[in-house]
């Protein structure tokens, strides 16, 4: 009985051993569902590094081309901020239409930096000058001026002779205003004016510019 019992007891003991070999034997697969489930999270979370990568990357990638689409390069920057022809054109542009303006427009006898001046007058300054047209335009009117054109209309009190001197040297835009409206007033006094000598335009800030000069007569009936 005892021999039968270690029998068996060295039968159970050499199984066990085998079968510790069997397990321990590195060629044999292992097939138990939990060594599987493990590899399978092992490859999903292989997987999700993979794609966390990929991701990480693109958003590299994307702040790679954001960072690029906002930055500058500095000689752009210089390019953009040094004077350009543009605005060199602009500066000229706008110088000439400022002269352009000047010449256009009318400015008052009186504010002229050089006032217009008749050729036989010397230049001697501004008040000189202004005197010695003033001068000249008084005298050329009573040397020219007809009373008797007319005296049908009846004419008499203050007129108000208002002309331009143009940056031509020539005289334009009369005007005159009298108690009495006369065509033939205006003819005569427009036939006096085109006997004027050409006049040197006034100037402003060294431009010539057109000229408004305003001055009265007094008509009297005999």
């Amino acid at each position: 009985m005892k021999t039968t019992l270690l029998s068996v007891t060295i039968f159970l003991l050499s199984i066990a051993a085998s079968a510790q070999k069997v397990c321990d034997s590195p060629k044999e697969e292992i097939i138990d569902p939990n060594s599987l489930s493990l590899s399978k999270c092992e490859v999903e979370n292989k997987t999700k590094k993979k794609r966390s990568r990929k991701i990480i990357k693109n958003k590299n990638v994307s702040r790679k081309r954001i960072t690029k689409r906002f930055k500058t390069n500095p000689n752009d920057l210089n390019s953009t901020l040094s004077p350009s022809n543009d605005l060199k054109t602009t500066i000229s542009v706008t110088k000439s239409f400022k002269s352009n303006k000047l010449k256009s427009n009318t400015i008052l006898f009186n504010v002229v930096d050089e006032t217009p001046l008749f050729t036989t007058c010397i230049d001697k300054g501004k008040e000189e000058n202004t005197k010695c047209f003033r001068d000249k335009i008084q005298k050329h009117f009573a040397k020219n001026f007809t009373p008797g054109n007319i005296a049908e209309d009846e004419i008499s009190g203050k007129v108000i002779i208002k002309f331009d001197i143009k940056i031509n040297g020539k005289v334009d835009n009369i005007e005159v205003r009298s108690k009495k409206k006369s065509k033939k007033l205006y003819n005569e006094i427009k036939c006096i004016f085109s006997k004027l000598p050409l006049i040197k335009p006034g100037k402003v800030n060294g431009l010539p510019v057109n000229v408004t000069y305003v001055f009265p007569i007094n008509l009297t009936l005999d």
